[in-house]
């Protein structure tokens, strides 16, 4: 019987171990929290110029040329930083993305061919990724053609035009024309 109890000791203890010392992702690292549209913009042709568009136009706009699964997913994502210079950033479905960093004046750059490429804003106790979006329909077309713009931390009307076959905002002249961009703001603590 002393046995007996002296087992299930053992297994219980062994159990509790390993439970509190799970795979946590999270250990030395940051995990997404949550994400949100943080800014919208929209233009229109018309005879006397390029105009703004109302933001509940831009909503509706948005609403259907930009669904959800546009968006990248970061649910299961986690930044790891290993050290000084290289950070995992593991996204939960396959081997985590090991990449050399550097920060400069509170912006995250990844390394790409000995080139900083702009990532984010904040630091390795949390980080706030920016994503812009492009949709643009010019007169003739029947749909809004969609696009995410190379990661930068603001986007222009000029630089959301330059994205699409505009341009530049002059050229955005038939009442048909229309060009509209969003920024995806996503947090990581």
């Amino acid at each position: 019987m002393n046995y007996f109890k002296y087992t299930l000791i053992s297994i219980i203890l062994a159990s509790a171990t390993l439970f509190s010392c799970g795979d946590d992702k999270t250990e030395g690292g940051i995990q997404h929290r949550e994400s949100t549209i943080e800014s919208t913009f929209g233009y229109i042709g018309s005879s006397s110029g390029v105009k703004e568009l109302h933001p509940d136009s831009i909503k509706k706009i948005l609403d259907r040329v930009f669904p959800a699964t546009l968006f990248e997913e970061y649910a299961d994502t986690y930044f790891i930083f290993l050290d000084e210079m290289t950070v995992a950033i593991d996204q939960g479905d396959s081997r985590p993305e090991i990449n050399k960093y550097i920060f400069e004046n509170g912006s995250l750059y990844l390394i790409n061919n000995d080139t900083p490429v702009y990532y984010g804003e904040g630091d390795t106790n949390e980080l706030k990724i920016r994503q812009h979006y492009v949709a643009y329909k010019r007169d003739g077309e029947k749909s809004f053609t969609t696009k995410q713009i190379t990661p930068r931390k603001e986007v222009s009307e000029e630089d959301a035009a330059t994205e699409t076959p505009f341009l530049s905002i002059e050229n955005i002249k038939s009442s048909k024309d229309t060009l509209i961009w969003c920024t995806r703001s996503s947090i990581f603590k």
